[in-house]
């Protein structure tokens, strides 16, 4: 993972130290827009403390991501700028930020091999921030100017959800749901020690989709999320993955079930799930093997998934 991230390092500004460190490997012409950059970097630190918006949001990566989108996303919209303004063409006019930076990655292969050989989900979530974070930003520029960009950092966006749909953040905002799977840890028997705890949001739910199902499924069953909370759990030679999702609306949370159905089936082609009614207008999908269960549970907006494995 180190060299994975060092591997593409032209510049860098730790705001720790206060200090700016440039790649001397590279060209004096591409050292230029590196800096513009990083220099933006400096002045967020210098502005709004840039220490506090870097730090894990405990328990959180989905926000965690939409901070990150929100810095690097201005990072590289002001080193794009620096970029067009000589051709006297700007940030704004470019039409695909997110299409433009995948249609480079064959040609970044030879240049970046550990990059190009990364798994497709440490790859996607490393560009996320650049690529959906200047197309944040795009939106936000098109009716204000960059002086009033400092209003967003007063008023952080809080979801991967508000990056992939600027209207959600600046027009009608849908600030997520929080929710936890202490529902489904009280029916848990026995002594479980938590490993893990977080908020994949939409983005990440989408990534795990998208793998096995495709981007058009998976992209159709990420939308609508309004919340989810993920947990894993040990048990001597146990563990469990709990999620709790929430959704816009009853057919949200259907399609994610349905697509998280295909994902499992998949996944594990020998598996078989039946169904049960959950309540009066829910469903529960349940598979087991003499080692692994998964249970999938829907009712309302809501969708809930264990999946319980003996090592």
């Amino acid at each position: 993972m180190l060299d994975l991230l060092t591997e593409q390092v032209a510049g860098y500004y730790d705001p720790h130290e206060k200090t700016l460190y440039l790649a001397d490997w590279i060209s004096v012409d591409l050292q230029k827009p590196v800096i513009a950059h990083e220099l933006l970097h400096a002045l967020q630190d210098q502005y709004f403390g840039l220490k506090q918006f870097l730090e894990k949001v405990e328990g959180n990566d989905d926000q965690t991501l939409a901070r990150n989108a929100l810095i690097e996303g201005e990072g590289l919209a002001v080193m794009l700028s620096y970029s067009l303004q000589p051709l006297g063409q700007d940030f704004l006019d470019i039409p695909d930020i997110v299409g433009l930076n995948r249609a480079q990655l064959p040609l970044m292969a030879a240049e970046f091999p550990i990059f190009a050989s990364a798994p497709a989900y440490l790859r996607e979530t490393l560009m996320f921030p650049y690529s959906y974070g200047a197309v944040f930003l795009q939106e936000y520029l098109r009716s204000h100017s960059w002086d009033q960009v400092a209003e967003i950092y007063a008023d952080l966006p809080q979801s991967s959800e508000q990056i992939l749909h600027p209207e959600k953040y600046f027009v009608q905002r849908d600030s997520p749901t929080l929710v936890t799977t202490e529902g489904l840890e009280a029916a848990l028997e026995g002594s479980w020690e938590s490993i893990f705890e977080t908020v994949l949001g939409e983005y990440t739910l989408y990534l795990l989709l998208e793998g096995r199902l495709g981007a058009e499924e998976a992209e159709r069953a990420a939308e609508g999320w309004d919340g989810d909370s993920v947990h894993l759990l040990e048990n001597g030679d146990e563990s469990v993955l709990l999620m709790t999702t929430i959704w816009d609306s009853d057919e949200d949370a259907l399609e994610f079930l349905q697509a998280y159905r295909n994902l499992m089936e998949a996944r594990f082609p020998a598996i078989e799930f039946r169904s049960e009614r959950n309540g009066e207008d829910g469903m529960r999908y349940i598979t087991e093997q003499p080692r692994h269960r998964i249970t999938i549970e829907h009712s309302g907006r809501g969708v809930d998934l264990s999946e319980f494995r003996r090592h």
